[in-house]
């Protein structure tokens, strides 16, 4: 494959906050800089807050980053980041998908990256928001010309109703393997859980947590980026740490733990960027739902069968799974597809095909 790369511009454009403890940061971070040494310009328009400037900087020195300062400020930035990503005058536009964002008229290809099912994620947070968006989506997303899904069942749903003439991908998320060192081998004699997520996020399944610990006090959980008061001597919460931070923690465990109750959002497949860390860390993964590019035949995933089913219900094969893993790692040649570099060369090449060819413009 021969890319475009040079004199080629891609405008990054996304509300991200909090970046010290994101994932997203760090996809984004991986995401840009193989853009780069692929010989694309990348500037990136931010929407955020005053803590993660710095953070975005980092990455690209010349971000436009407009802050939520009000209400006014934060209804008028999401109409005014994507003309200035036009006003850049990009090659291809970017856009993490968010929603409300007003997107105009452009004479340059916009692509979206579709990472959730946007509605059943506003029908848990706000019943107006989600209102707003099921009656205006058509209209908000109606000049997107091409799209990129995290994963397969997000495509097949399409839930932003994107015209079927318009060119789609599904690329599951990637992460830099080269950013990350395997955990060293565990020196402690108790068997332990990682989990990572974030306040507020029902489908997380936080509370299933807190119940499979409570029956099976030989299993220490460690969960990072929630807070809560228990007395269940197993369970430890953290609140939110950076990488830094948690890797002592995660360096205690045997494995990961993805999300586990995408139910709640109508999802039964993900590929969470938590769920990549994990594996790069060394971690083999327990899962409750499909992944993208996970088996159930790989030795690294144990992928439990029934959904409804609490985590409690599964204590004897995660148990037996634990003791498999709890002196061994992920060997990396084992996750090379999740690798950024295999991620991010498809998403070149789909690009490429786009600017190589006259695109439709959507009216």
């Amino acid at each position: 494959m021969t890319l475009l790369g040079n004199n080629q511009k891609i405008a990054y454009v996304l509300i991200s906050k909090d970046a010290a403890h994101s994932g997203v940061y760090k996809k984004i971070l991986d995401q840009i800089t193989f853009w780069r040494l692929s010989g694309y310009s990348v500037q990136l328009f931010v929407i955020t807050d005053f803590d993660s400037i710095s953070y975005w900087q980092k990455i690209d020195e010349k971000a436009l980053i407009l802050l939520d300062k009000s209400r006014f400020a934060k209804f008028v930035n999401r109409i005014r980041i994507f003309r200035l990503a036009i006003k850049s005058r990009p090659s291809l536009i970017y856009l993490r998908d968010s929603f409300p964002l007003r997107i105009p008229k452009s004479s340059v290809p916009i692509v979206i990256e579709v990472q959730s099912l946007v509605g059943e994620e506003l029908k848990i947070r706000s019943r107006a928001k989600y209102l707003l968006f099921r009656y205006s989506k058509k209209y908000f997303y109606s000049r997107i010309n091409a799209a990129v899904y995290v994963s397969r069942e997000l495509l097949r749903l399409n839930e932003f109703q994107i015209k079927n003439t318009i060119p789609k991908i599904t690329i599951g998320n990637g992460i830099d393997l080269n950013r990350i060192e395997v955990l060293p081998q565990r020196i402690e004699s108790k068997l332990g859980l990682f989990f990572v997520g974030n306040p507020n996020q029902l489908w997380h399944g936080v509370s299933e947590l807190v119940e499979f610990a409570r029956l099976n006090p030989d299993i220490d959980i460690h969960v990072v980026g929630n807070s809560n008061q228990t007395r269940i001597p197993n369970l430890f919460f953290y609140g939110k740490l950076t990488p830094d931070e948690y890797l002592v923690i995660a360096s205690k465990c045997v494995a990961g733990i993805g999300s586990l109750n995408l139910g709640v959002i109508q999802q039964k497949e993900s590929s969470s960027l938590k769920v990549r860390e994990y594996l790069a860390l060394g971690l083999p993964v327990i899962l409750k739902h499909e992944d993208t590019d996970l088996s159930s035949d790989d030795s690294h995933v144990l992928q439990l069968s029934d959904t409804q089913l609490n985590l409690a219900a599964f204590a004897p094969e995660i148990r037996r799974f634990l003791v498999e893993w709890k002196n061994k790692r992920v060997p990396r040649e084992e996750i090379l597809n999740l690798d950024v570099q295999a991620k991010e060369a498809i998403r070149l090449e789909f690009f490429e095909n786009i600017l190589s060819k006259k695109f439709t413009q959507v009216e």
